[in-house]
């Protein structure tokens, strides 16, 4: 998984590592909406702190994912869990004049 893009991140604690930032990732091909924690990789079908999660190892996943949009987040139910919107790093430096 990877992305060029923004992020939006929830300040849901990933259950596995503990300090691993939780970001929402779509799946491309279903639309589905889940959890993916930075640090560990260990995703979620549904929030980790809402009852037992089903887990899944995000860099085994075999089906396009991309950063979720504020709309899919809200249309699954969880725009209560959004933390910030940020991007990744990855945008171009601005020219310098000469």
């Amino acid at each position: 998984m990877g992305s060029d893009g923004e992020l939006i991140e929830s300040f849901e604690e990933c259950r596995v590592c503990t300090n691993g930032l939780i970001q929402f990732w779509t799946r491309s091909d279903t639309g589905r909406v889940f959890f993916a924690c930075e640090e560990c990789l260990m995703g979620y079908w549904e929030p980790p702190s809402r009852g037992a999660p089903t887990f899944l190892f995000t860099n085994e996943v075999t089906w396009p994912c991309r950063p979720a949009t504020r709309d899919e987040v809200a249309e699954a139910g969880w725009s209560d869990l959004v933390w910030r919107r940020t991007g990744t790093g990855l945008v171009a430096a601005p020219k310098k004049e000469q």
